[in-house]
């Protein structure tokens, strides 16, 4: 695949971060690449999305990385991991990876290691100088479910029509689910079981960074 046809598959799926930035994903591209680094850190509390689609869709992301590496010319691709979210890797995958440039890495239990900075210290040992973005060092930091975005508009042709999200905090039992982008929260919440919600605030983007939701206006984005 050419550099042009990815960056016009993945614009016209209308892929963008789906880590909470949001910013066109077939900007991020460039030759200038060197590292791709995957936000695989899951850093607010609660938050079971990145858990989700490690756990389930591992080998798409490999298979995903190899084709950006391949095209943006690209040294390697390094995902992101805290090391007690190991686990969920499945270890034949792993196994598969020595050797490779896809790489595995283990990354401290703190916050916050999914911020861009912190990450790309923690995958690469790069610096990020104050005021400048990753592109700047050689790196690329995309996020899990924006990776797993790109699998499946790159192999089936799928838009961005649903996003996983985790219902967290407090609620009988903690769940991710795949619900369609501009669904009402109110109504996901309903369909998810939860009703009562009169005294309760509910929270967008985690407890450390996210806001306040509008219960009766606000709806799920990318």
């Amino acid at each position: 695949m050419v550099f042009e046809e990815l960056q016009k598959i993945v614009y016209e799926a209308g892929i963008v971060g789906a880590g909470g930035a949001g910013f066109p994903t077939h900007r991020k591209f460039s030759d200038k690449v060197k590292q791709i680094v995957v936000n695989a850190a899951e850093c607010e509390p609660l938050m079971m999305v990145d858990h989700h689609i490690l756990e389930h869709h591992l080998q798409a992301l490999v298979d995903t990385l190899n084709i950006l590496i391949d095209t943006m010319g690209a040294d390697e691709a390094i995902i992101g991991i805290k090391g007690k979210n190991m686990h969920l890797l499945d270890a034949k995958i792993v196994a598969s990876l020595e050797g490779t440039k896809v790489k595995i890495k283990e990354i401290p239990d703190i916050y916050p290691a999914g911020d861009e900075v912190v990450l790309t210290y923690e995958t690469t040992g790069k610096i990020i100088p104050e005021g400048s973005i990753p592109v700047m060092v050689g790196v690329m930091v995309i996020n899990v479910e924006t990776v797993y975005n790109i699998h499946k508009a790159v192999t089936a042709g799928t838009p961005v029509t649903e996003k996983y999200i985790t219902i967290g905090g407090d609620v009988p039992e903690d769940i991710t689910v795949k619900a369609p982008i501009g669904i009402k929260i109110s109504e996901l919440l309903s369909i998810a079981g939860y009703t009562n919600i009169e005294d309760k605030e509910i929270i967008n983007g985690g407890p450390m960074m996210g806001k306040l939701v509008d219960i009766e206006n606000d709806v799920e984005t990318k």
